[in-house]
């Protein structure tokens, strides 16, 4: 089967969904990448400290059928499983709650009314999902799309040489929120399709804030230099400002945190990287912000160096 027919499959209030969550949580978001960062869109060259008038970043939807996914077909003996995938989350909480019934009817089985129930279908609701959820359980689909592309979910894009020649000449950069993938993995991972597009929107958003975001000198991270650096640095510095972020928002995007945590598990490795600086170097914002500010100076940037540079900096800064 290929992905095309679960798009197809999608309920028709989807990309409404995906939409709602790109107009109520745009501004938000901005605002608490701006605040975790200190980095601006806006170079503060001009009298004018709002950012609608300096670097346009413009977030559409795309059906979310990238170039890289188009020969992705899921193998036929897990045909099945990737379909019955959509309703992962109700089979769970049937097969939890069915034992919860099951016993209350034995319990009030001498009740006239139970009667018919003693023995029923209802009783065997609970071997009946586990046996679904294993089926299931053959096939990460999650986890398969996102070994195949990166960007599978939403891309920050923007117009330089190494970038797409299709890019549209009215703007020189953007957001794309993949909608159609979003409301495949949605249901998969057990969350809110509004969730995940808070999500998706925020790691797109801190790509594009500490690759075009301002400091307070005016400098941003040279193009050259963003493209020959590490994709484990440009992924990790985004899934770091991502967390900061939403962990910040919880309160006000309900299921994001969950949502982010629950993708966090099926990503690779390259999304992994600011764990290392959280859990292993203990690093502060600040000293991942100065980091970050130093980096974007080298050419060829590995995880390694920005590591090395952060543990140093890190030191400095808790003396």
């Amino acid at each position: 089967m290929h992905i095309t027919e679960l798009l197809l499959q999608l309920p028709e209030d989807t990309k409404a969904k995906v939409e709602n969550a790109k107009n109520s949580y745009n501004r938000v978001i901005r605002e608490a990448l701006r605040f975790e960062s200190r980095l601006s869109l806006n170079s503060g060259r001009s009298d004018d400290v709002s950012e609608d008038n300096s670097t346009r970043v413009p977030v559409r939807l795309d059906m979310g059928h990238p170039e890289t996914i188009e020969g992705f077909f899921i193998p036929k003996k897990y045909d099945f499983a990737a379909m019955l995938s959509r309703i992962r989350p109700e089979l769970v909480k049937l097969k939890e709650s069915s034992d919860v019934v099951t016993n209350f009817i034995c319990e009030h089985q001498q009740i006239a009314e139970m009667s018919e129930f003693v023995g029923g279908g209802i009783c065997y609701a609970e071997s009946e999902a586990k046996k679904l959820l294993e089926l299931v359980d053959e096939y990460d689909l999650v986890r398969e799309l996102l070994n195949v592309n990166n960007n599978i979910l939403g891309r920050y894009r923007y117009s330089s040489s190494q970038q797409y020649s299709g890019f549209p000449h009215s703007t020189s950069r953007e957001i794309l929120l993949y909608w159609g993938i979003i409301g495949i993995m949605a249901p998969r991972l057990g969350v809110r399709v509004e969730a995940l597009s808070a999500v998706v929107l925020a790691h797109e958003l801190s790509h594009a804030y500490s690759h075009a975001g301002y400091d307070i000198d005016g400098n941003r991270w040279n193009d050259e230099c963003f493209e020959s650096s590490e994709i484990a640095v440009i992924e990790g510095l985004a899934q770091y400002y991502t967390e900061r972020g939403l962990s910040r928002l919880a309160y006000k995007i309900p299921g994001s945190w969950d949502a982010y945590n629950r993708l966090l598990e099926r990503q690779n490795e390259s999304y992994l990287a600011h764990k290392i600086w959280i859990n292993e170097i203990k690093a502060t914002p600040e000293s991942v912000r100065e980091t970050l500010i130093r980096a974007r100076n080298i050419r060829g940037l590995s995880l390694i160096d920005f590591n090395n540079l952060l543990h140093q900096t890190n030191i400095r800064k808790c003396r």
